[in-house]
C-alpha cells in the first residue's frame, strides 16, 4: 500500500517531532491523496499496456 512509502522511522531519523502524527497528517492531506491517485492511474495504465493487468483490474 501507499502507507509503506510514508515510514515514520524516516521522520524520526530526520529529527522531526511526533513522527507518527506527521505520517497521519501527510496521509490525510488531500494534495498527497490526489498525487497518489494520479500515480496509481499512470502505473495501472502502463501495466495494462504491457499486458500485465486486465482492463477490469485498473478501474
Amino acid at each position: 500500500t501507499w502507507k509503506e512509502f510514508f515510514n515514520p522511522e524516516v521522520y524520526k531519523d530526520a529529527d522531526l517531532p511526533d513522527a507518527y502524527a506527521l505520517r497521519r497528517e501527510v496521509l490525510a492531506n488531500q494534495a498527497v491523496e490526489a498525487r497518489r491517485k494520479t500515480l496509481s492511474t499512470r502505473c495501472g495504465r502502463t501495466l495494462y499496456k504491457l499486458g500485465l493487468l486486465t482492463q477490469e483490474s485498473i478501474q
